[in-house]
C-alpha cells in the first residue's frame, strides 16, 4: 500500500479518535470507568462492531499484540492491528533501517537509514489511533517479551527461531501467528493452543423457523410452516421461543433435535406430561462452539497434512511452495 492510500485509511476514523484522544487527556473519571469494565468505544469502532459483533470487539480491546520485523509486512500488519484498536502494540526489531526498506516500508523515510526500524516508525504508527499504546522495542526475541503478550506475529524471522519461539507460546498459551513474503507468494503459519474454542464455525446468522404445531410424545414431531424449507440439521440444537400451550419449550433451554426433514424435526426429549400446543412459537439454531487443537510450527513443517489445491493443471505447486519456504 502506499503511503497516501495508507494515510487515507489511516483518517477514515480521524475524528473519532480525536475526540477519543481529547476524552483521555481530560481525564474523564467516566470514561476512565468505562474502559475498566471492557466498554467499547462506539464512536471509534462504529464499523467494526457491526462486523465482529461486541464479544469479539470486548476481547480484540484487551488483546497485547508483540509484532516482530518492522520491514514491510510487519509495518502493513502493525498499521492494521493499530487500526483494529487492540489495547497495546509492541513492534520489535533489532536491525537498522537501509536503504533497500524504503521501497515496501511506507513509514520510514532517507532521513531514518541508519537508525532502528522499529523506533523510526513508532511515533508515526502511534498517530494512527491514539487510543493504543504502541511500544517500540530494539532487542532480541526472548521468551520474557513474548511472555508479555497475548498475541505473537512473527516476520522476518528464521524458520529455525520461528520455531523456538512457537514452542513456548504453544506451552505458555499465547497465540502464534508467523507470515512470510517472498515475491509474489505468500505464507501464513497460525497455532493458537491445544485447546482452541471457535464459538462460531461460519459465520452466518443463526437459522429458524417458525412453528405449525408440536405433538405430544416421547419422541415429539415439531411441524414448521410450509413457506420455508427447514435448513437445520441433526444433532443441532435450537432454543424455543413464544410457544403458546407448550410453554415448557419457552424455558430458554436449548434442545438437540433429530430427523430433520423439509418442513419438520424431532426433538430429543419427552412431552408427553407438557402443555396442549395451541400455537405460535419460534425454532432458532444454537451456534456450537468447536474446540481445535493447533500443531506447533515445527510439527507442522514435518507432517503438513493434506494440502489445499488451487489449480488442478498445477497438482504440485502446493507442495513446492511448502519446500521452498523452508
Amino acid at each position: 500500500m502506499s503511503p497516501a492510500a495508507a494515510k487515507r485509511e489511516s483518517e477514515r476514523d480521524s475524528e473519532a479518535q480525536q475526540a477519543h484522544a481529547k476524552k483521555q487527556r481530560t481525564g474523564n473519571d467516566t470514561d476512565d470507568t468505562m474502559a475498566a469494565a471492557g466498554e467499547i468505544d462506539e464512536d471509534l469502532h462504529s464499523r467494526q462492531l457491526a462486523v465482529y459483533g461486541r464479544e469479539s470487539m470486548r476481547k480484540l480491546a484487551g488483546a497485547t499484540v508483540l509484532i516482530c520485523g518492522m520491514k514491510g509486512l510487519g509495518a502493513e500488519i502493525a498499521k492494521n492491528v493499530i487500526l483494529a484498536g487492540v489495547k497495546a502494540v509492541t513492534i520489535q526489531d533489532a536491525s537498522a533501517c537501509e536503504l533497500a526498506d524504503l521501497g515496501a516500508q511506507f513509514y520510514l523515510t532517507e532521513a531514518d537509514v541508519g537508525k532502528n526500524r522499529a523506533e523510526a516508525c513508532a511515533a508515526k504508527l502511534q498517530e494512527l489511533n491514539p487510543a493504543v499504546a504502541v511500544t517500540a522495542n530494539t532487542g532480541e526475541i526472548t521468551d520474557d517479551l513474548c511472555k508479555q503478550h497475548t498475541v505473537v506475529v512473527c516476520t522476518e524471522v528464521s524458520l529455525a527461531k520461528a520455531k523456538e519461539v512457537d514452542a513456548f507460546c504453544h506451552a505458555a498459551g499465547v497465540a502464534f501467528i508467523r507470515g512470510d513474503v517472498r515475491g509474489v507468494f505468500g505464507s501464513l503459519f497460525c497455532d493458537f493452543g491445544p485447546g482452541f474454542d471457535v464459538l462460531d464455525t461460519d459465520g452466518e446468522e443463526p437459522h429458524s423457523c417458525i412453528v405449525a404445531s408440536v405433538s405430544n410424545d416421547a419422541t415429539p414431531l415439531v411441524t414448521c410452516v410450509d413457506d420455508e424449507r427447514v435448513e437445520l440439521q441433526d444433532g443441532q440444537r435450537v432454543l424455543f421461543t413464544e410457544v403458546k400451550g407448550m410453554t415448557q419449550l419457552n424455558d430458554g433451554v436449548p434442545r438437540r433435535i433429530k430427523n430433520v426433514k423439509a418442513h419438520s424435526f424431532e426433538l430429543e426429549e419427552d412431552t408427553s406430561a407438557y402443555g396442549q400446543y395451541t400455537g405460535g412459537g419460534i425454532a432458532t439454531q444454537v451456534k456450537e462452539t468447536k474446540k481445535l487443537a493447533f500443531k506447533t510450527l515445527a510439527a507442522s513443517m514435518e507432517d503438513p497434512g493434506e494440502f489445499l489445491l488451487s489449480d488442478f493443471a498445477k497438482l504440485d505447486r502446493s507442495a513446492v511452495l511448502h519446500l521452498g519456504f523452508q
